[in-house]
């Protein structure tokens, strides 16, 4: 075994084996096909070498015996080599008989934090201005509305059923472009720019063309910088009702009977810890901004590549739950020619850095988690039995959760003066 390791933090291992050794791997993988196969004039597992290598084909045979030795081997040489890896090897075989192969691996990279700790994320002050709480009203009154029909011109907040239909200016008919009966809230742009504007003034009978061109970034490449005509006809036009703010519908919303002002006030204070909430996130994603940007952290691509495999891999299985083929996602993305991994890559390398950074600054600060605590949470959870030992996922989960927030209590300010 020889080891050659570069700048970066990362060593190949070149480990050569001799004929005798190889033959060994050969006989380990005769004996595992052998049991396999079927070949006439032997018992099962029985067959010799050569006449194993025969009956599969070369190839196939020289793949198990890479399949046996690679591993053994490589994990031999680490060890003999006093090596530890952070990640998995990348393996290059030079030669199958007698066996050599490159192993490169990462080594635990070298981090100096340099003015990290002095780091102090200041937070903003968060309000609620009268426009921002009106609406929130507005919008909550407009959930629980009722609509009448009503004989007038259309305005903005009616609710209208319409059928409609898309056509080339020439009159020829677009597909995927007609509705009949579709019911649409005027002026809550769930359609093409433009398109509602349209039924402004119109009524319960009414029929209508317009043409609208569409927005140059359209979701269908087909229809963007696109001029359409449309025919419509509105078939019912009803007016809201809006709701009175009440004990009634105070109910209704949030479950306990207020009045106006308590109503008010408490929808004020809902919205003062969503903002709260906003500003924590805020905090934390620029403490790891900086964390990133100011540590410096010799280490090898081979640990950012690891990472976009798990980032990779966690989106595909996002895209999958929500019913988007990964294939297809990829497809898409050559279509629009961009590379998946080229995009993610510096985010990659960031969750890298900071995940390395915040380990070191975990044992400058001498920052600790007692059992205790995770007991604790863990009960305000009303967390089975089993998640209260130390070696279940759920209590590993809140001690690393609990963990980082002893790290953002160092970093981040709790209070505006």
């Amino acid at each position: 075994v020889k080891t050659q390791e570069s700048p970066n933090r990362e060593i190949t291992l070149t480990i050569k084996l001799t004929e005798a050794e190889t033959n060994k791997y050969k006989e380990k993988a005769a004996q595992k096909l052998a049991k396999q196969i079927k070949v006439k004039g032997f018992r099962a597992g029985k067959a010799p070498l050569h006449v194993v290598e025969q009956h599969i084909g070369k190839p196939v045979f020289m793949q198990e015996v890479l399949d046996i030795a690679l591993p053994q081997t490589y994990f031999d040489a680490i060890k003999q080599e006093k090596v530890e890896p952070i990640t998995k090897p990348q393996i290059e075989v030079k030669s199958v008989e007698p066996l050599e192969f490159d192993a490169k691996v990462a080594l635990m990279p070298e981090v100096k934090l340099n003015n990290i700790t002095k780091i102090k994320i200041k937070r903003e002050k968060q309000k609620i201005e009268k426009d921002e709480l009106d609406g929130t009203i507005y919008e909550l009154r407009k959930y629980q509305a009722t609509y009448k029909d009503i004989d007038r011109d259309a305005k903005i907040g009616d609710r209208a059923e319409i059928d409609f239909e898309g056509f080339e200016e020439d009159d020829t008919t677009l597909d995927n472009t007609a509705s009949k009966n579709y019911p649409i809230v005027i002026g809550d742009n769930a359609f093409v720019p433009g398109f509602e504007e349209n039924l402004i003034g119109m009524k319960t009978g009414d029929k209508k063309e317009f043409v609208i061109t569409f927005p140059k970034d359209y979701h269908r490449k087909d229809f963007q910088n696109k001029k359409v005509k449309f025919k419509v006809s509105l078939n019912r036009l009803e007016e809201m009702q809006l709701p009175e703010v009440n004990k009634e519908f105070s109910k209704k919303i949030i479950g306990k009977e207020l009045d106006e002002k308590e109503f008010i006030e408490a929808i004020k204070t809902d919205i003062l810890r969503q903002k709260e909430s906003k500003e924590d996130q805020r905090q934390q994603a620029k403490l790891f901004e900086e964390i990133a940007k100011q540590a410096d952290i010799n280490m090898s691509s081979l640990i950012v590549d690891e990472e976009l495999d798990y980032m990779l891999h966690q989106q595909k299985h996002e895209l999958e739950q929500r019913g988007i083929k990964w294939e297809e996602f990829l497809k898409s993305m050559d279509e629009k020619k961009r590379d998946i991994r080229e995009e993610r890559k510096d985010e990659a390398e960031q969750r890298v850095k900071v995940r390395l950074a915040l380990r070191d600054i975990i044992k400058e600060k001498d920052l600790a988690v007692k059992d205790e605590e995770v007991l604790a949470k863990l009960k305000e959870f009303n967390q089975s039995k089993a998640d209260l030992t130390p070696n279940s996922g759920a209590f590993k989960q809140v001690k690393d959760q609990l963990l980082l927030e002893k790290v953002f209590n160092e970093f981040l300010e709790k209070s505006v003066a």
